[in-house]
């Protein structure tokens, strides 16, 4: 993948580090959802780069 901007940099490094905590045993307990929570943020950050993605190629970058 090759990022255009800090943005989905910055969005990328979140979902690495909550993947790495969603598959670590004692890790995901720590997040206030548990796994589930962990879970729905790598989507949500997935989504808000969808959005941004979307909106740049609108834009014609």
């Amino acid at each position: 993948m090759r990022l255009h901007c800090g943005y989905c940099f910055e969005r990328t490094t979140k979902i690495i580090s909550l993947a790495k905590d969603f598959y670590s045993v004692r890790k995901h307990q720590l997040h206030p959802g548990g796994a589930d929570g962990v879970l729905r943020d790598v989507c949500v950050n997935l989504e808000e780069m969808r959005a941004w993605a979307s909106l740049w190629e609108k834009n014609g970058k």
